[in-house]
């Protein structure tokens, strides 16, 4: 099956706010999207700030359910995973401070809610047996902040690993082939931070650590790792990194490192004069990588930049990390694209937010399927349940492209 078309989606509802978060795809090519509302999304709130999850089928254009759940005071969602029967587990931290994992069956029913005291999870995997991998961060105090946890299906802690130095903080986990987990974290260097990496066995052992990014600003976002056991990490950084020059506030970068040693296999950096970031990275089935992320100027060469930040898209090929293509849209707001993945059929996608007056300056989600057919983006139309009025989006291939708005036929629902 290859999509016959691209999907753009905003969903929320009037006068609250809701970011999209994370997205991951299950084997079957369905989307569950994380996100947070200080709304009623679905269709009750529970306190000032709580965290949705939906799941769309594989065309991504219908949602198959939504659930809202929180404690009566703001909960944050971090990250989500899927286990290979399709349940997603979801990372977070409550209100009253405790970190959290939430699982959920794919049919929407809650399986457990488990905590792990006065912390937060800040990135999840899930490995080939069920088991949950965990990266969290204690309080700033502690002298080993950096969590590293292994849980059974259940929930239920087999072991746990402490690391770092006082005021670092852990910020994604992936998994390798063979279920070794791989993990990013911002290392404290004062006012400043770097990006760093750790690797251990599935049974807990430590293999090697590594930090990049010396001795410039960083701000590390997300790890991924890829078939063959690399890692690929990106954020954003004021950095001049090897082989590529820095251009503005801060640049999206893209490192590539070698999963048995740690050591760099390429760098990159993709920006603009202005501040560029990119909040999350993933690769496809042959391990070309995709970032995406923000803009404040035009990335893609010869594209209007419209809104305070637009969406970007990136695709990086071959061993060096070249980058194939850039593409940037958004509405004439402030867009955020914050998680990407890629489903089973080659698909992109990607859950954000838009800031401004959509909402009468609120947020909302945005989701947005790049189809692998490679048609020309100003085809896409608005798809799914809206109930609110949506700005139009514009969206570019090439410095040849018009500035097309979608089609915005009145293809809503009340419901949300």
């Amino acid at each position: 099956m290859t999509r016959a078309q691209d999907v753009y989606t905003q969903f929320g509802v009037p006068n609250s706010n809701e970011r999209g978060i994370d997205v991951v795809t299950d084997a079957e090519g369905a989307t569950f999207v994380l996100a947070y509302t200080d709304g009623a999304l679905f269709p009750k709130q529970t306190g000032s700030n709580d965290i949705v999850l939906m799941k769309y089928g594989p065309d991504h254009t219908q949602r198959l359910w939504g659930v809202q759940v929180g404690t009566a005071d703001p909960d944050r969602p971090f990250d989500i995973t899927v286990d290979r029967l399709g349940n997603p587990i979801i990372a977070c931290q409550l209100a009253s401070g405790l970190a959290a994992l939430i699982k959920y069956s794919s049919s929407g029913t809650h399986v457990w809610t488990k905590t792990f005291g006065q912390t937060s999870v800040n990135g999840v995997a899930v490995a080939s047996d069920g088991s949950i991998f965990f990266v969290g961060t204690a309080t700033a105090s502690a002298s080993t902040p950096i969590r590293l946890v292994r849980c059974s299906p259940q929930g239920v802690v087999l072991w746990e690993q402490k690391t770092g130095q006082s005021g670092d903080y852990g910020v994604a986990i992936d998994l390798d082939p063979d279920d070794n987990p791989m993990f990013l974290v911002a290392v404290n260097q004062g006012s400043t931070y770097f990006n760093g990496v750790y690797r251990y066995d599935a049974l807990g052992v430590f293999k090697w650590y590594q930090t990049f990014g010396a001795p410039a600003s960083n701000t590390p976002h997300d790890i991924v790792v890829d078939s063959v056991g690399d890692a690929i990490i990106c954020g954003t950084s004021t950095n001049t990194w090897p082989n590529n020059q820095h251009l503005g506030k801060g640049d999206a970068f893209v490192i590539k490192i070698d999963g048995m040693s740690g050591s760099a296999m390429w760098y990159r950096s993709v920006g603009t004069v202005q501040a560029d970031v990119a909040w999350g990275v993933t690769v496809d089935g042959a391990d070309n990588v995709y970032i995406a992320g923000k803009t404040e100027a035009s990335i893609e060469p010869g594209v209007w930049h419209g809104g305070a930040s637009d969406y970007f898209l990136a695709r990086l090929v071959g061993p060096q990390g070249v980058v194939e293509w850039v593409e940037q849209f958004g509405t004439g707001d402030d867009d955020v694209a914050h998680g990407v993945t890629v489903d089973v059929y080659g698909n992109v996608i990607f859950t954000g937010y838009v800031v401004g007056a959509v909402l009468v300056m609120a947020l909302i989600i945005a989701l947005v399927v790049r189809s692998r057919n490679q048609r020309p983006v100003d085809d896409i139309t608005p798809n799914g349940p809206l109930a609110v009025t949506t700005n139009p989006l514009y969206m570019h291939t090439n410095i040849n492209a018009n500035s097309n708005n979608i089609n915005n036929n009145d293809n809503r629902s009340s419901e949300v």
